[in-house]
């Protein structure tokens, strides 16, 4: 939808983690923002988030 979204950085870490990565997004608006990897295995260099959902 917005090629100029998605730099050769871009690519390039999307590349490095292929293997790794079950999923990636990129979050934010205008001209910044944040490239989003979902994994199981650590990113090396990636602030880690838990995400935890309360069982009831």
């Amino acid at each position: 939808m917005f090629p100029d979204m998605v730099n050769d950085m871009i690519r390039d870490l999307i590349a490095r983690y292929r293997d790794v990565a079950a999923g990636w997004k990129l979050s934010g608006a205008g001209g910044g923002g944040y490239l989003i990897l979902v994994s199981d295995r650590p990113v090396e260099g990636a602030v880690r988030v838990v995400v935890r959902r309360a069982l009831t």
